[in-house]
This record gives structure tokens, C-alpha cells and sequence, in this order.
């Protein structure tokens, strides 16, 4: 797609995060699962340094996105598509706006303030319907093994 806008964020005077845009342009290079992967990375460490999300919590947001995309299929299903991995990143962040409306303060022990909520990104019913694995091409038939073939002819009284 088009590169996006810059976006810088910044704590205004009552403590929130604002998002402000530059005229600079920015893209992340997601041509292959690995460079996807460091930008993921990237994007968890702009969290941490914002001050919004730990880079532990980022990365378990991110890993557990990554496992669905690679988990390998049960017969009959397809693997989890490139794109509703992106859907569902969407999804994480929607549910994170939700629960955060009255803001991205700082708890007053320390706590990041999106931090608190990613086990509730990672239950996310919204989230992981994003995750299903599409149905796929019907299976191929089993082939019977020659020790089933055996068998069975010997119950004929053929064997």
C-alpha cells in the first residue's frame, strides 16, 4: 500500500498521549513473514518507548498472532491467511481503544498503560473468531495401508 504519514505521539499538558502527524512518510517492509516479524518487533518497541505497552506484552500479542498464522491446519481446514492475521491486529487495537476511552495515563503504581489489558486482547472472542481457520479443500481420501488390505482379506476367507 501507500506509505502513511508520520505519526508521532506526544503527552499533552493533562497526561494523555496525543498523535501528531509530520510530513514525512514512514513504511515497514512486510514482503516475508521475517521482515512482518521485525516490524511487529519495531512497533513493540515504539509501545515501549511511548510508554503505552511493555515490549513483553507487545510480544505477546504479537507471538500469539504469529502462531495462528503458522500453526499448521487440521484436515480439512485451511491455514490461518496473511490477511486475517492483519484483520485481527486491527481487531487487538479496537478492543484496546474500547477499553481504554477514558485514556493512556500511567496507573499510579507504574503500570503501562495498556498493559493491563492484553490478557483481554488475547480472550478476545472478536479477536479469535478473526483467527479461525478457513475452511479448506476436502481431504484427500485415506489410502488404506497394505496391513488393512491384508487383513480384510483374510475375513473374505481369501487369505
Amino acid at each position: 500500500g501507500q506509505p502513511q504519514a508520520l505519526k508521532r505521539h506526544r503527552t499533552d499538558g493533562g497526561g494523555f498521549h496525543r498523535e501528531v502527524s509530520s510530513g514525512a512518510e514512514a513504511a515497514a517492509n512486510t514482503s516475508s513473514d521475517s521482515r512482518l516479524q521485525v516490524a511487529l518487533q519495531r512497533r513493540g518497541l515504539m509501545f515501549d518507548q511511548c510508554e503505552l505497552m511493555s515490549y513483553a506484552n507487545h510480544e505477546k500479542i504479537a507471538s500469539f498472532l504469529f502462531l495462528a498464522y503458522m500453526r499448521i491446519p487440521l484436515p480439512g481446514l485451511s491455514s490461518v491467511s496473511l490477511d486475517q492475521m492483519l484483520r485481527a491486529d486491527t481487531e487487538v487495537f479496537r478492543v484496546l481503544v474500547q477499553r481504554t476511552r477514558a485514556g493512556v495515563r500511567r496507573l499510579p503504581d507504574g503500570t503501562l498503560p495498556l498493559d493491563n489489558h492484553v490478557h483481554a486482547v488475547l480472550v478476545s472472542v472478536a479477536v479469535n473468531m478473526l483467527l479461525l481457520p478457513p475452511a479448506g479443500r476436502a481431504a484427500a481420501p485415506v489410502r488404506p495401508t497394505a496391513a488393512a488390505v491384508h487383513a480384510s482379506s483374510r475375513k473374505d476367507g481369501r487369505g
